[in-house]
């Protein structure tokens, strides 16, 4: 039993306790919900959006006139105000009396000076016309002159070049011989070979003489040598016993020696009679030999014939070495006669240096003269050619001066000028004198309603009008300025409602005009004709002007759009979780404005559909992601 009421009491409070869990946790949704914001909400509708203008105005002359008066003059009185209707002959307003008087002697002294400006002008063109014809006249003589003078410095540039060309012909039939290259290289060639030729021979003569020299020593060496043995010997030395043949060795010495002194000298002279004493000599010797041999044998033959069977080999060397130095010498002294006969035939036939300077400087003067003339035809051909551009030079300044002389200089105009003025100046003269004819008194002249003065008395009348009237026999116009949202629903030959006034009455009229404001510039004056006899002049009113657009397949409540940085954007209802369970909450939309009003606005199709619920109304400002709750629909 005790267990039974333990779970009786365990299960009694849990129910308690979820109950009160339960309560709870509707308080809290009921806390919760009610501080969130209350949000009135509605779906994007298909619609036309329509716009309507008004805009306040007023009514304006259809034309307005002008009341001329001549500038310049007094007001004294004006008889009219703002508002008046005048008609013709209504006095208008009056001048002084004296300041007109004045204007008028002003105007008849300044044409009495023009007059006379005139006069003076016409005097001095009739003497310029005289100058112009005299300065005619002196280019036309300087014209022919400068010809003539152009034309003797030509003929004078001409016969220089003549003589230029005279001279330099003269000069070139002139030309100085000039010995070829080839004849040049073939002298100094011969040249070269006669001198080498020369010199190897004087090497030859000092060789051959050196030679002679040896050979003459050599000669006397064994002629010495071979008396010497003689001596020595004697006769011994061909028969062993007898003393004759030993004697007749001194006797065969002295023809050598005498032979020898003749052969030296004429070494030495090198003449032609030297070379015959060597040639004696060389033949002497040869008898001698001969001699010496003959006597020799005689010696024997005198001593009883027993010298040709003895023999002395000694002396026999000797007197062959004596024979080939004899042979030497003669060989040397014929081959020396040789070489001086061919240094003298060279001396008889000598060569001369080829000099060509003297005609290499001929020639080099004669083509630097060729050179000079010539750079003088050219010269001469150029200051001939500067000659005919000269003329042509001065022939077109002589022209342009015949041609300016021909020119009448800029046109004076003074005259025309003047008697514009005069016209000018009687024109308003006798404006004067009517006005002054009529009292100085200025009158209407049309029916109308004066709108503008623009005169004061005591001042100065201005250029311009000095009365404005507004001409009643027009329509009359009403004005007003739209802003640049207005003028989009407003076009011209749009058919417009005008409230005038305060009775309440409306004219349909049409638009003929609209253009943007000078006065107000980004704002549009628009200008619509009223119906004849329809308001007056000054009159206020409000022009009313309706339009509808096409019908654009999303619109949404106008006060449901945001803007921010000139960009519009809607809050729309999604569902999302929350700690409590489903909730709602606000998610901002950028969309595109293709129209609206004040009710309404049309939004581009793509950023929401027609299912889309967006948000119209809040009791609390909203923002990215705020959980909201429905208010009362």
């Amino acid at each position: 039993m005790d267990f039974i009421r333990k779970k009786k009491k365990i299960l009694i409070a849990g129910c308690i306790f979820f109950g009160i869990m339960f309560l709870c946790t509707l308080l809290s949704k009921g806390i919760y919900g009610a501080s969130l914001p209350q949000v009135e909400t509605a779906v994007p509708e298909k619609r036309a959006i329509g716009h309507t203008v008004e805009a306040a105005g007023n009514i304006t002359a259809g034309r307005e006139l002008a009341v001329d008066a001549v500038s310049g003059l007094k007001v004294n009185q004006i008889y009219v105000d703002l508002g008046d209707s005048v008609s013709e002959n209504t006095l208008l307003f009056d001048v002084d009396q004296e300041d007109l008087k004045e204007k008028i002697a002003e105007q008849e002294l300044a044409i009495k000076k023009l007059e006379m400006s005139n006069e003076q002008a016409r005097q001095q063109k009739e003497l310029d016309a005289q100058k112009d014809l005299l300065n005619q006249n002196r280019s036309l003589e300087d014209y022919a002159l400068t010809d003539t003078e152009e034309n003797r410095k030509i003929e004078q540039a001409g016969d220089s070049v003549a003589k230029a060309e005279e001279k330099l012909n003269d000069h070139l039939n002139n030309q100085p011989k000039q010995t070829s290259d080839e004849d040049r290289n073939n002298k100094k060639q011969e040249y070269t070979d006669w001198e080498s030729r020369m010199k190897d021979l004087q090497k030859q003569q000092i060789s051959a003489s050196s030679e002679l020299d040896s050979a003459k020593s050599a000669e006397e060496t064994a002629q010495k040598a071979l008396d010497d043995y003689i001596a020595a010997h004697g006769s011994s030395g061909n028969t062993g016993s007898g003393t004759d043949g030993g004697q007749a060795a001194p006797e065969e010495s002295q023809p050598q020696e005498s032979s020898a002194a003749p052969a030296a000298e004429g070494d030495v002279s090198g003449n032609d009679t030297g070379s015959s004493t060597d040639n004696e000599n060389s033949d002497d010797n040869s008898s001698g030999g001969n001699q010496g041999s003959g006597q020799s044998q005689d010696s024997g033959d005198n001593n009883s014939g027993n010298n040709g069977n003895n023999s002395d080999p000694e002396r026999e060397k000797l007197e062959e070495a004596l024979k080939a130095a004899v042979s030497r010498r003669e060989n040397a002294q014929k081959r020396l006669k040789e070489i001086e006969d061919e240094l003298a035939k060279g001396d008889v036939d000598a060569k001369t240096k080829p000099d060509y300077t003297g005609e290499d400087s001929a020639w080099d003067n004669w083509k630097s003269t060729k050179k000079s003339l010539e750079d003088s035809v050219d010269s001469a051909k150029q200051d001939q050619e500067n000659s005919v551009w000269d003329k042509l030079d001065a022939m077109l300044e002589a022209k342009r001066k015949v041609e300016d002389s021909n020119l009448n200089g800029d046109p004076d105009l003074t005259i025309e000028m003047n008697q514009m003025e005069i016209t000018y100046r009687k024109e308003i003269l006798k404006k004067y004198t009517q006005l002054e004819n009529n009292g100085g008194q200025v009158f209407g002249e049309d029916n109308g309603i004066v709108t503008k003065i623009k005169i004061s008395p005591g001042e100065i009348i201005p250029q311009g009008a000095s009365i404005v009237l507004a001409d009643l026999d027009e329509s009359l116009k009403f004005r007003v300025i739209l802003t640049k949202e207005e003028k989009k629903y407003v076009d011209i030959e749009d058919t417009v409602t005008l409230k005038l006034g305060n009775s309440g009455k409306t004219v349909q009229a049409q638009v003929a005009f609209i253009a943007e404001s000078e006065s107000m510039p980004g704002s549009y004056e628009a200008v619509v004709y009223l119906p004849e006899g329809v308001g007056t002049v000054g009159q206020s009113g409000t022009l009313v002007a309706s339009s509808q657009s096409e019908s654009y397949p999303i619109t949404i409540p106008a006060k449901a759009l945001h803007g921010e940085n000139e960009r519009y954007y809607i809050y729309v209802l999604r569902k999302q979780q929350g700690i409590l369970g489903e909730e709602l909450a606000v998610s901002r939309v950028y969309v595109n404005v293709r129209d609206k009003n004040n009710k309404y606005a049309s939004i581009e199709e793509g950023a929401i559909d027609a299912e889309t619920e967006i948000v119209v109304d809040s009791t609390k400002e909203l923002s990215e992601g705020k959980v909201v709750r429905y208010g009362k629909q």
